[in-house]
C-alpha cells in the first residue's frame, strides 16, 4: 500500500477525490490527471476539488510532494524549541522516506510470485528504438516497421504455396487485366475450347451487344458485307422479317423504324419521295382534309393566348356571370395594386369605414408597410407627442429629442466613468461629458504614483506626457509611492489635467488574501454552547458560552484547553495582617506580613522588588526560609529575599529569616545591599530585620 499516493479511475462525473494521506503543508498535495499535473482546489483538508470532471476510464492521481531542497523549520539561536517544529521537521523527513520507497516500488522490480521483473502495471516511457535481437520495441517502432493486421493479407497467408509462386510470376500488366473484371468463373468457362484465331475474335471488339442480341445471329449463313448491313438497325426480328427480299438501303430502311405497316401496305409507297416527318402530317387523317379544316375555329391571336391557360383558370372564367366580367369593364388598377386585396378578411361592412375617407393616396401610402397589429396600433389610442419627458405623464409619448435631453441630463448628474491602464495613460482632454468635475477616472495599476506631504502628486501623465495633478490625498497615504498592482479612482475638475482623489483599491492578490483569512478564520474560529467535535485541527479556538472561556484545541491530546492570558500590571498596596508576623500596615521593625490589595493567584504571579532587588517566588510557607539564593564573585554575598506566599486568601508573607544559627548578627537602619568581605571558607549567617527595608514593590503579573 503506497504511503503518499491515491490513485483514482474518473468516471465523466466525479470531480472529487480523497486525500488517503497526511501532509504538512497543502501546497505539498498535487493531482495528476491522465499523468498532467492539473490545478484544483480543497473541498476540505481530505478532499480535492477539480473544476471539471474527468473523462471514463482516466487515471486520476493525488499525490504527496514533499520538498526536498529546503528545511520546513530553520532553527536559529536563541530561539524558542517547540514541539510543533520539532514535528515538522521529523514529519519532513518520514515524508521524504516514505515518498522515496513509494518511487522505488514503481521502478522495476521483481515479482515476488513469478520471480520476473515487473512494472506494477505502469507505463513504461522514454525507451530508445531495439538494436539487438532481444531488446524491447516501443509502440512507435512496430508501428513504423510492421505491416498492421489485415484481414485480407491474413486470408493471403493461408493460400498453398504454389498458388503463391504463380502469383508471384505474374507480371504487373497481366495482373491489371482483371483489374475491373466482372467476369463470372462459368462465363470464362465458355472460352474453354475455342478455335477461333486471335484476328477471328477481334471481329468482336467493340461490339456493344448483349448475349441475347449475338444469339440471334445463331444459324445465320450472311457474309460479313451482308452482316454489315445491319450496322445501326434498332428494328426488331420481325420488322426486320417484313423486309426480306428488299433492296433498301440501311438509311432507307430506318426510315421504317417502328413502322406496323404490312409489305402490301408498304408497296402503296413505291415511288414516294415523302419523308417520315412530311409522312406523319396525315397520321390518324380518316376524312378529307377539307372538311375538318372547315370545321376548325379562324386563327385569333387572343384565343392563341387563351389556349395556353392551365384548365382550372378556364374552368373559373366559364363560371363568371356576365355581371361579375363587366366588374372589371373600365377597371384601371395594376395586377399588383389588386393584389393588395389577396387575403383581406375585412368585411364589407370594415371596408366602407374607408367610404367618404378624403386622404390622399400619398396620405394613404404612409402604412405601407406597416406591419403592427390593430391591437397595437390601439396602443397609441389617447396618446400625445411631447417635446418633453415628464415621468408622470404616462400618456405622453415624448420625442427623440427629448429624450436624449432627459438622458444628459441623468448623466451629468452621475458623472461619467473612464478606464485606463496606469497612470500615465489620462486622457489628454477633460474625460467629463460636460467638460466638468465628477466624472471618474479608474486607473488599474496606479504602482508609482508619488504623494507628498500636502496629499498632491504630480508624477502621473496623460498620453501625450503632459504632467497630471491629483490632490486631496488622505494623511495615512502621504509622503509615500503607491504600491505595483494598487489601482487608484480619481474624480475630474473643471480644470484640465486636474483631479480629485477618489478612492483607493486594493490589489486582487491582497483581496483574495484578505477573504483566504477569513474564511481560514471562519473555519478556525467557533462559538457554542458544547464543544465542536467535528473538523478539528491543531489550534483550532472554540468560545465555550457555557463556561465563557476561550479555549484552543491541542491533537496531541485530542482535547480543548483553557487559553491562557498573560495578565494585566496591578500596583498594590499594603495593608496590616491579622496572622504571624503582621500587625502594621508599614515597615516598623517587626511585621514581616502584610495583605495585599490585588493580589494574584500563586507567587510565581508577583513581582517584589525590595531596595531595588528582585526577590525569587517560592510557593512554600515556612517560619524560616530554606531557599535563599545567592551569587558569589569574590568575597562578596548579594542576598535576594524570596517572596512566600501564605494560606490565606490573598496575605503574601516577606519572610527574612535564615534558616542556619547565626554566627554574626548585624543590622543597619538604611541598606540597599550588604557586602561582606570575608574569606570563602567563612561560615556567614546573615539575620536581617524587616524594618532595614525602606521601600518594598509589589506588582500583580
Amino acid at each position: 500500500m503506497p504511503y503518499a499516493y491515491n490513485v483514482y479511475t474518473g468516471n465523466g462525473s466525479a470531480t472529487q477525490y480523497t486525500i488517503g494521506f497526511p501532509y504538512i503543508r497543502k501546497e505539498h498535495v498535487k493531482v495528476f490527471v491522465n499523468y498532467v499535473d492539473t490545478t484544483f482546489t480543497f473541498a476540505n483538508d481530505t478532499t480535492a476539488q477539480l473544476s471539471s470532471a474527468p473523462a471514463n476510464g482516466v487515471r486520476v492521481e493525488v499525490r504527496r510532494q514533499t520538498p526536498a531542497d529546503n528545511v520546513l523549520v530553520d532553527y536559529t539561536d536563541g530561539s524558542t524549541l517547540t514541539a510543533a517544529d520539532l514535528d515538522t521537521n521529523a514529519l519532513q523527513q518520514l515524508y521524504l522516506d516514505q515518498e522515496l520507497d513509494d518511487a522505488q516500488k514503481q521502478v522495476v522490480t521483481i515479482s515476488s510470485t513469478t520471480g520476473l521483473p515487473t512494472l506494477g502495471n505502469q507505463r513504461l516511457t522514454n525507451v530508445s528504438d531495439p538494436t539487438g535481437a532481444q531488446d524491447a520495441a516501443t509502440k512507435n517502432y512496430v508501428d513504423t516497421n510492421f505491416q498492421p493486421l489485415d484481414a485480407e493479407l491474413t486470408e493471403l497467408a493461408t493460400m498453398s504455396s504454389g498458388t503463391a509462386s504463380a502469383l508471384a510470376d505474374l507480371t504487373q500488366t497481366e495482373t491489371q487485366i482483371l483489374d475491373g473484371a466482372t467476369v463470372t468463373t462459368a462465363e470464362l468457362n465458355t472460352l474453354d475450347g475455342i478455335t477461333a484465331s486471335t484476328a477471328e475474335l477481334n471481329k468482336l471488339d467493340g461490339v456493344t451487344a448483349d448475349t441475347a442480341e449475338l444469339n440471334k445471329l445463331d444459324g445465320v449463313t450472311a457474309s460479313t458485307a451482308e452482316l454489315n448491313i445491319l450496322d445501326g438497325v434498332t428494328a426488331t426480328a420481325a420488322e426486320i422479317n417484313k423486309l426480306d427480299g428488299v433492296t433498301a438501303s440501311t438509311s432507307e430502311l430506318n426510315t421504317l423504324d417502328g413502322v406496323t405497316a404490312t409489305a402490301a401496305e408498304i408497296n402503296k409507297l413505291d415511288g414516294v419521295t415523302a419523308t417520315t416527318a412530311e409522312l406523319n402530317f396525315v397520321d390518324g387523317v380518316t376524312s378529307a382534309i377539307q372538311n375538318q379544316i372547315d370545321g376548325k375555329q379562324p386563327l385569333d391571336s387572343e384565343l392563341t393566348e387563351l389556349s395556353t391557360m392551365q384548365s382550372g383558370t378556364a374552368s373559373a372564367l366559364a363560371d363568371l356571370t356576365q355581371a361579375e366580367v363587366q366588374v372589371l369593364d373600365g377597371a384601371t388598377l395594376s395586377t399588383a395594386e389588386l393584389n393588395k386585396l389577396d387575403g383581406v378578411t375585412s368585411t364589407t361592412t370594415e371596408l366602407n369605414i374607408l367610404d367618404g375617407v378624403t386622404a390622399t393616396t400619398t396620405e394613404l401610402n404612409v402604412t405601407d408597410g406597416l406591419t403592427a397589429s390593430t391591437a397595437e396600433l390601439n396602443q397609441l389610442d389617447g396618446k400625445t407627442i411631447s417635446s418633453t419627458l415628464t415621468p408622470v405623464n404616462t400618456n405622453d409619448i415624448p420625442t427623440s429629442s427629448a429624450v436624449n435631453t432627459f438622458v444628459s441630463g441623468l448623466l451629468n448628474a452621475l458623472g461619467g466613468f473612464v478606464a485606463i491602464p496606469n497612470e500615465t495613460s489620462f486622457p489628454t482632454t477633460n474625460p467629463d461629458p460636460s467638460d466638468n468635475a465628477g466624472t471618474v477616472v479608474s486607473i488599474a495599476d496606479a504602482g508609482g504614483v508619488v504623494v507628498d506631504a500636502n496629499g498632491a502628486s504630480t508624477t502621473s501623465r496623460t498620453t501625450g506626457n503632459v504632467t497630471v495633478t491629483i490632490t486631496g490625498f488622505p494623511t495615512s497615504l502621504r509622503n509615500t509611492t503607491l504600491g505595483a498592482g494598487l489601482g487608484l479612482q480619481v474624480q475630474t475638475t473643471t480644470t484640465l489635467n486636474t483631479y480629485t482623489y477618489h478612492k483607493l483599491i486594493a490589489k486582487e492578490a491582497d483581496v483574495k488574501q484578505l477573504s483566504d483569512d477569513i474564511n481560514d478564520f471562519q473555519a478556525r474560529y467557533r462559538v457554542s454552547d458544547n464543544a465542536p467535535t467535528t473538523d478539528l485541527d491543531e489550534g483550532d479556538l472554540w468560545y465555550d458560552k457555557t463556561a465563557n472561556k476561550m479555549k484552543v484545541y491541542d491533537t496531541s491530546t485530542s482535547a480543548w484547553k483553557e487559553v491562557q492570558s498573560v495578565g494585566s500590571f496591578f500596583i498594590n498596596t499594603l495593608s496590616s495582617s491579622s496572622g504571624t508576623g503582621g500587625g502594621s500596615a508599614t515597615f516598623n521593625g517587626s511585621a514581616y506580613r502584610f495583605t495585599l490589595s490585588n493580589a494574584g493567584a500563586s507567587a510565581q504571579q508577583m513581582l517584589v522588588s525590595v531596595n531595588g532587588v528582585i526577590q525569587k517566588p517560592t510557593a512554600a510557607l515556612a517560619s524560616r526560609l530554606k531557599a535563599l539564593r545567592f551569587r558569589t564573585t569574590t568575597s562578596s554575598l548579594l542576598l535576594h529575599l524570596p517572596l512566600v506566599q501564605a494560606t490565606s486568601s490573598s496575605p503574601l508573607a516577606l519572610r527574612s529569616t535564615l534558616a542556619s544559627p547565626a554566627t554574626t548578627r548585624l543590622t543597619r537602619q538604611s541598606w540597599s545591599m550588604v557586602l561582606l568581605l570575608t574569606p570563602r571558607s567563612a561560615a556567614v549567617q546573615l539575620l536581617l530585620a524587616p524594618r532595614l527595608a525602606r521601600t518594598l514593590v509589589v506588582k500583580t503579573l
